[in-house]
């Protein structure tokens, strides 16, 4: 073995710091209080999501009905246009004035 003045005992302690100097510059290496305060930030994004996604849910189902009852009003509407039209269409046409009619040829 190659003796440079240490041991290798030393060497892997060594060795030992500067991967874990490494690890926390380059942030794979974080204190467990940060672990914790970033766990606890993601969760309650999530609880907000999910709290945000149920609002989204309740006001689409609340629009999907007011549409339909909007489509059957509208229907509804539509029936009642084609009673009334079929009504107008059997009523008897009158017979056109002629200007130069005497008043009471119109009433008799």
């Amino acid at each position: 073995m190659l003796e440079v003045g240490i041991s290798a005992l030393q060497a892997s302690a060594g060795a030992m710091l500067c991967l874990a100097i490494v690890l926390i510059l380059t942030g794979k290496l974080i204190w467990h209080k940060q672990l914790h305060d970033v766990r606890k930030d993601c969760d309650k994004r999530v609880e907000q999501a999910e709290r945000e996604a149920i609002r989204w849910r309740s006001a689409y189902e609340y629009s999907e009905e007011a549409r339909r009852i909007d489509a059957r009003h509208a229907e509804h509407l539509l029936d009642l246009g084609y009673a009334s039209n079929r009504i107008i269409s059997a009523l008897p046409i009158a017979p056109k004035e002629s200007p130069d009619a005497p008043a009471s040829a119109v009433e008799g």
